[in-house]
């Protein structure tokens, strides 16, 4: 066999594959920038749904502030109207306690003003009483001093003065004075309350003595001796046994009976 030569044509596809790589490489890098784009839509995205989600959460956070913060004001409110209807309470139980006082003071007073008059009244009648025994004391003195047996006796007492005087000696009799004031015991019994003035001198204007006693008009109970203003009423058992009455009862009795 003859060797044939074997002819061919070499080609240079430098060119080809550079053009080749040159539109790879443009094919990726707007590939690149595309997904690059794509990404950065995605988290702008993700950035602005972050923002609305965090906006969502603050108006929902916000109104719940809100809500809180009326719910506080109301129990706030709530609790001042309490504490202010506790005080109104207070204040209106104090003042009732004060119009409660003051009606009671007013009832003492009222009290006092009606005793007070009750004891002008009694002390007028115990004025008029004690007038009416003076009066009467006046008169029975007068009554006596105009008496024919007093006046003769009187005479008497003179002629024996003046032969007292002749003889150089002296004559002193005592002269008394009986006033009667007919008296209802707590119990009942009727008694005279008896005033006895003493006189040292007919001529005497003012008794020297004056005491008083009772005379209850009976056999079996002797007479009980008040004594005169200064002294104290010996009030014993054999009275208080027998008349079962209080020593206050006789000391009343001597306060506005007797004349002394």
């Amino acid at each position: 066999m003859s060797e044939e030569k074997i002819q061919f044509n070499e080609n240079d596809f430098d060119p080809v594959n550079r053009y080749i790589d040159e539109q790879s490489a443009i094919r990726r890098s707007k590939s690149f920038w595309a997904n690059a784009k794509s990404i950065s839509l995605i988290l702008i995205a993700l950035g602005v749904l972050a923002i609305l989600i965090a906006y969502a959460f603050y108006i929902y956070n916000k109104k719940d502030y809100l809500v809180k913060v009326e719910q506080a004001k109301s129990v706030a409110y709530e609790r001042g109207i309490s504490g202010s209807r506790n005080q109104i309470s207070q204040l209106q139980t104090k003042v009732q306690n004060l119009e409660s006082e003051s009606k009671s003071k007013q009832l003492l007073i009222d009290g006092m003003e009606s005793k007070n008059q009750s004891l002008n009244s009694d002390y007028q009648d115990l004025q008029k009483d004690f007038n009416k025994s003076r009066d009467e004391v006046a008169n029975l003195r007068t009554s006596m001093l105009e008496n024919k047996e007093v006046k003769f006796y009187q005479k008497e007492l003179d002629k024996i003065k003046e032969q007292a005087q002749k003889d150089n000696s002296s004559v002193k009799i005592d002269t008394y004075i009986f006033t009667q004031i007919p008296h209802k015991l707590p119990n009942g019994q009727k008694v005279k309350v008896v005033s006895r003035w003493r006189f040292k001198d007919s001529n005497q204007e003012k008794p020297s003595y004056k005491d008083c006693y009772i005379d209850f008009e009976r056999s079996d109970l002797r007479m009980l001796n008040l004594g005169t203003k200064q002294s104290d009423i010996n009030y014993e058992n054999y009275y208080s046994d027998r008349l079962k009455l209080d020593k206050s009862v006789f000391s009343e009795i001597k306060n506005s009976k007797c004349n002394i």
